[in-house]
């Protein structure tokens, strides 16, 4: 169950969608299992919430860099604040603790789905929720550090395939990004360049 659930949390054409699902997941198992003095579960712990973190901040302030046209960019992000508003509470959303939200969050991801078709519709909030709480398990039940080194991996894939730009707005937003000192993603993408490095013609992650 859990393998499946991490494979379908990488299976949608929006790259925005997997980068938000996953961001959930990277967050809540962060509370749940926050990185041990081990150093190999530390340095993937490190790697996983930074680009969590960064990708999640390229969703909501800089899709302009991202492969996903920005409108649609923008509507699975609203349509995943306006659902945590709606979960949280506007003053959870805002001022709730991470334990408040983290319990929450569980409570999302005990409800099940009725149906397959209801399955497809599931929102990026209860994908995020229910992969979370299947890495936790996965956790509990066996190597935490191995649990972390996957997601740390899952998360520098997705960096690397949003790297790569083949559209001009994309190119453009990268050289402006340059001009103002430039973003991490920048750097990759100029890397990737040079190199030859390019997406995959598929839209998926």
């Amino acid at each position: 169950n859990a393998s499946r659930l991490i494979s379908s949390a990488c299976e949608s054409d929006s790259v925005a969608e997997v980068i938000l699902t996953w961001h959930i997941a990277t967050s809540l198992l962060e509370v749940r299992c926050p990185p041990q003095k081990e150093a190999a579960a530390a340095r993937s712990s490190t790697v996983a919430t930074r680009l969590s973190r960064y990708c999640a901040y390229l969703v909501g302030f800089r899709r302009e860099m991202l492969p996903d046209d920005v409108d649609c960019t923008a509507r699975v992000y609203g349509a995943m604040t306006t659902e945590l508003k709606r979960e949280l509470g506007l003053k959870g959303y805002y001022f709730s603790t991470d334990a408040t939200r983290y319990g929450k969050m569980m409570a999302i991801a005990g409800g099940q789905e009725d149906d397959e078709a209801a399955a497809e519709e599931t929102t990026v909030v209860r994908k995020g929720a229910r992969l979370g709480k299947a890495l936790m398990d996965e956790a509990a039940g066996g190597d935490e550090a191995a649990v972390w080194k996957l997601v740390a991996d899952v998360w520098t894939e997705i960096v690397v395939y949003v790297a790569p730009a083949r559209d001009a707005e994309q190119v453009r937003a990268h050289g402006e990004a340059l001009a103002r000192g430039g973003e991490f993603v920048t750097v990759l993408w100029a890397l990737v360049t040079h190199t030859g490095i390019a997406r995959p013609a598929a839209a998926s992650v």
